[in-house]
């Protein structure tokens, strides 16, 4: 049978991006301090929830998240997950909030806040997420945030979360997240995500940190 080689050396680039966000995360974590924020002035937002889970990555293609994507075909590496934690608000069926980053090493701090009007210690946060919570569907999307690689690489940056609730305190979906950057073309990330409900009671100090998981191909 004729293979697409084309394609193929374009999921084998796929895989290396989410290869190389893996591996520059701890570095990164270390540099946080260093990082400018959005935020000039830390300002009271009103956030009440806590959530925090991984996010399996499975493949990789050209385009943007909000494209129709179709997975590669054959056998597909394993790209490991990542952790990921939000601070939320829903109010109504309207979601906002940021990426927590005591629940994650993939992310940067972006913005300073004051978690509640109670707390009047700052606290850094990520990338500011919007979306729907109404029922039992839940839609999380990022705004488009730089990000530096540890081998100096600027890229662009954003994701959406799509997914349903299980039970009470648990949500499961897609994860897609769009690289802007490595090459002429955007690249997507597809994975699968899963979230739990932590706590929703003075949650700015009492996360714990979830390393993330990073699996290698052996040779």
């Amino acid at each position: 049978m004729k293979t697409n080689k084309p394609f193929s050396r374009i999921w084998i680039i796929g895989a290396a991006v989410a290869a190389v966000l893996l591996a520059t995360a701890l570095p990164l974590w270390a540099l946080r301090g260093l990082d400018a924020t959005h935020s000039a002035q830390a300002e009271p937002v009103s956030l009440e929830s806590t959530y925090a889970g991984y996010v399996k990555l499975n493949w990789a293609v050209p385009g943007v998240y909000s494209d129709t994507l179709t997975a590669p075909e054959g056998t597909l590496p394993d790209l490991g997950r990542i952790d990921l934690g939000f601070l939320l608000h829903c109010a109504g069926a309207n979601l906002s909030g940021y990426v927590d980053l005591s629940t994650t090493l993939v992310f940067t701090k972006e913005h300073t806040i004051i978690p509640t009007e109670a707390i009047t210690t700052s606290l850094g946060v990520g990338p500011a997420v919007h979306g729907l919570c109404g029922g039992d569907n839940l839609q999380i999307e990022s705004e488009r945030f730089d990000y530096l690689t540890g081998a100096g690489q600027p890229v662009m940056r954003q994701f959406r979360l799509t997914g349903t609730r299980v039970n009470s305190t648990r949500f499961t979906g897609e994860y897609r997240e769009t690289l802007w950057g490595y090459g002429p073309q955007p690249l997507t990330i597809v994975g699968e995500f899963d979230l739990n409900f932590i706590t929703g009671v003075n949650f700015a100090f009492v996360h714990h940190l979830y390393l993330p998981l990073v699996l290698r191909q052996s040779s």
